[in-house]
């Protein structure tokens, strides 16, 4: 028999295992009634263990490793159903059911193990899923990395995830967000590619509303046959924690709730700098949870730059995997997020707006017509609709421009500037003269690049290194400006610079480890500070005669000795930075899920639309020459 089987898929708490219990019984389907163990937990070489604890995420595997992944489910399935045909020859398919709580992390490898595979992906709300997340964590019922080197707190429960160091510190309602974002982004990207008739999709929501149609809808898109319908109208799982009950599963974690801040909410808008209010904060789509976990406050200065330039401000936020747009509505301050995969580097003009995440490049363009069908009418003007992805892999990509021969980046992991094609993961262009090949070793951590007249010029790194990570030894002061055009150097001793921009005939840089806004001549390479901002500072735009710069609230285990770390309140959000005086005249303070900056950038509408795949507007738009 040829084992085809189908992984029942999805984030923590998103009703995977509901599903799967509620499919155990379709007639010919091999599956357990009581799933323990993971037939690929067996094989140690596979183990986060042994590869550096980066996480659960699994994409290949040697050949041989392949062949003991495919005996180890066939023996599996044999111990726990007794039916299965002993007949292995290959003649006929015997189909089963599987379930494991990191499949979710294991689609490219699981489609090598059993090319025929399929999927059932089950999709649930974020607020709520996130919510039982949280309550699953305190359960410890569903701990699955206990002695996890150098975590501190509640032992890891569920997937491990890329970046899990990052979480260290902080609190259950951060981790659990984190978690489940990434994991859901993760398997987003890895079911899309694959031929639609091997994946069905779920949605939680419709499951508890009519699960026992629901069930005939996947029966029939796999071909199988459902003995009996659903004996309640509820499918209980052996995983549920609290008493269930339908309004349950929409109910949002307390923790997760917007708590305004009552020092700032009873203060009245005023011009001053020094003077601010709560924002409602309401986001107008997308981003599911990420409403409730975020708050910020701001100074009635930012509205007035904005309205004055007629534009809005982009911010990256790789730590929180969001893209957030901040834009002036009706007298206050509005953010709306767009899930991204780790998104850094950002470019928009009025056209199109392209947004470097963990493996992809994402291009959206604007269509003004969108506009229009995003309610309430006349609200937005502008409204960025994905045209374009390309996939990069894990070239770590941070800052991206368009200049006149098209889009740049510049990948970190490989030390070089490059371009796209419709061929090539990139196409390397220019390299420093210190690093002597391409190899993905983050050599000198190439960060920042600017345009000067159209045409890329001068980019930042954190040394002059050529070897793997090398950078790291002295990053505090060994931080180079370097002029693209003959590879010389234009500045070094730098603390960590980044986000080089030329604006106004003047070159200038953020020197992050020392928090500063600066100004480098480009003649005598000498750097002059304009202002001092409490945090770490990456990401830069201007308009006008004002500096719009990124905080990130850094913390000491990552960048202890740099001079921003005696700071003793590092805050994190926008900073606006007048270039003339270097006078602070207003800022917007981020709080709870976003503590770290990469990118600010300027988008020329006032109140732009971002969309991404998942949006109903997108699914509704249709843009014709």
């Amino acid at each position: 028999m040829i084992l085809e089987p189908v992984f029942v898929v999805g984030a923590p708490r998103s009703g995977v295992r509901l599903v799967y219990e509620s499919l155990i019984d379709c007639r010919g389907v091999y599956s357990r009634a009581d799933p323990v163990g993971d037939p690929l937990a067996e094989i140690p070489l596979l183990a986060p263990s042994q590869r550096n604890w980066d996480s659960d995420y699994l994409a290949t595997a040697a050949p041989e490793l392949l062949e003991r992944c495919r005996a180890n489910f066939e023996i599996n399935l044999r111990d726990r159903d007794d039916n299965l045909p002993e007949d292995n020859s290959g003649q006929g398919v015997a189909p089963s059911l599987e379930f494991a709580l990191t499949n979710a992390l294991r689609v490219p490898l699981l489609r090598q193990v059993f090319p025929r595979a399929r999927f059932i992906v089950v999709e649930r709300e974020a607020p709520a899923a996130v919510s039982s997340l949280i309550e699953a964590w305190g359960s410890g019922r569903f701990v699955t990395h206990r002695d996890l080197p150098d975590w501190s707190g509640r032992p890891w429960s569920f997937p491990l995830i890329e970046g899990w160091r990052d979480l260290v510190g902080l609190d259950l309602v951060t981790t659990a967000q984190r978690q489940w974002t990434f994991i859901a982004d993760r398997l987003t990207a890895d079911v899309v590619p694959l031929p639609p008739n091997d994946v069905v999709f779920v949605s939680f929501e419709a499951f508890l509303t009519e699960p026992s149609r629901e069930v005939q809808r996947i029966a029939d898109e796999l071909g199988w046959v459902v003995d009996r319908p659903l004996a309640r109208s509820l499918p209980l799982t052996k995983s549920t924690i609290s008493s269930p009950a339908r309004d349950k599963w929409k109910t949002v974690h307390p923790d997760l709730t917007v708590r305004a801040d009552p020092d700032r909410s009873d203060s009245p808008p005023t011009a001053s700098a020094t003077d601010h209010v709560a924002s409602p904060d309401a986001p107008t789509g997308g981003g599911g949870a990420q409403a409730n976990l975020f708050e910020s406050s701001y100074t009635t200065s930012v509205l007035e730059l904005l309205a004055a330039s007629s534009s809005s401000l982009l911010v990256s936020t790789y730590q929180s995997g969001r893209l957030i747009s901040l834009r002036e509505e009706d007298g206050q301050l509005n953010t709306h997020f767009v899930l991204f995969d780790a998104p850094m580097g950002i470019s928009c003009d009025s056209s199109m707006l392209v947004v470097a995440s963990n493996r992809q490049i994402h291009e959206h363009r604007n269509h003004e017509g969108a506009a229009l069908n995003i309610a309430p009418p006349g609200s937005h003007d502008a409204c960025y609709l994905p045209r374009n992805v390309h996939v990069t892999g894990a070239m770590d990509v941070h800052e991206i421009v368009l200049a006149n021969d098209g889009l740049w980046a510049v990948s970190t992991r490989f030390s070089c500037l490059a371009t796209l094609d419709a061929i090539n993961s990139m196409v390397p262009r220019w390299k420093p003269k210190f690093v002597s090949q391409l190899t993905a070793e983050d050599r000198c951590h190439l960060n920042g690049l600017a345009v000067r007249n159209g045409k890329v010029r001068y980019v930042t790194a954190l040394g002059q290194t050529d070897e793997a990570a090398g950078w790291r030894q002295g990053k505090g002061t060994s931080g180079v400006v370097i002029d693209v055009a003959n590879g010389s150097l234009i500045a070094e001793g730098l603390a960590m610079p980044h986000s080089p921009r030329f604006y106004d005939g003047s070159l200038w840089v953020l020197e992050s480890g020392k928090g500063t806004l600066a100004r480098v001549d480009t003649t005598t390479g000498e750097v002059e500070t304009v202002a001092t901002l409490p945090g770490f500072t990456r990401g830069l735009a201007f308009t006008g005669r004002i500096a719009w710069v990124g905080l990130s609230q850094v913390r000491e285990s990552v960048f202890r000795g740099l001079p921003v770390t005696s700071q003793a309140d590092r805050a994190c959000g926008v900073w606006a930075v007048d270039i003339d005086t270097g006078v602070i005249v207003g800022w917007i303070r981020f709080e709870g899920i976003v503590q770290e900056i990469f990118d600010v950038q300027i988008c020329p509408w006032r109140h732009p639309g971002i969309t991404d795949l998942g949006d109903t507007l997108v699914a509704q738009s249709f843009v014709f020459p």
